[in-house]
């Protein structure tokens, strides 16, 4: 695989990576804002950090085997 391909996956990942942690510290403060009880805001806390940790995942997988598997 082209070295410009690589390099363009590897900076696709980093952008998701930070726009969706510039998204989770925003719902955040919302939250932090807004919840009512420390149990509503624990379990939608770590609703978002499921989703965004799967997101990562996946991402990183995906540039991972497209590396791998062009070569």
């Amino acid at each position: 695989m082209n070295y410009f391909v690589l390099q363009f996956q590897y900076k696709l990942a980093l952008i998701l990576k930070n726009t969706i942690f510039t998204f989770s510290k925003k719902q955040n403060s919302f939250r932090y804002n807004h919840c009512r009880t420390g149990k509503e805001l624990a379990s939608k806390a770590s609703f978002s950090t499921k989703i965004i940790k799967a997101l990562l995942g996946k991402t990183i997988l995906l540039v991972f085997l497209n590396s791998n598997f062009k070569i």
